[in-house]
């Protein structure tokens, strides 16, 4: 697992966190999650990054927490699947084209890429930001 060098989860690895925080001095991504990965977060608070998180053929359940971002997306999801319980996202970028939750697939991929939440809140800040 490359999780302490790279914020990455991937071959099957699972990571499972409590009241994280992941600050990113206005550059970079929260976490990304690929290749069978799996990640348990609660409460978790993503500062000043520039994109959230990104999930290929990997599972995220969030509950709880921020997710406060100034780049392209908060969650982007490639095949795989996101719970998203109760969790806050903030934009605070200019971008009139970035998204809160992105999800991609293509072909047969469609039917592989699922977000799922509840109580979700979404603040754009009047600065663009789509859902």
């Amino acid at each position: 697992m490359l999780w302490k060098r790279t914020g990455k989860v991937q071959k099957n690895a699972v990571v499972v966190a409590s009241h994280l925080t992941i600050d990113g001095n206005g550059y970079g991504q929260g976490m990304r999650v690929v290749d069978g990965g799996r990640v348990v977060l609660i409460r978790p608070n993503y500062t000043n990054i520039y994109n959230g998180m990104a999930i290929t053929k990997g599972t995220v359940h969030m509950e709880g927490g921020e997710i406060n971002f100034k780049g392209e997306y908060a969650v982007y999801l490639n095949q795989g699947h996101a719970l998203l319980n109760g969790v806050i996202m903030n934009y605070t970028g200019n971008n009139p084209d970035s998204t809160f939750l992105t999800v991609y697939g293509a072909g047969n991929a469609k039917n592989l890429a699922e977000i799922r939440g509840r109580g979700i809140r979404i603040n754009g800040n009047e600065k663009g930001a789509t859902g």
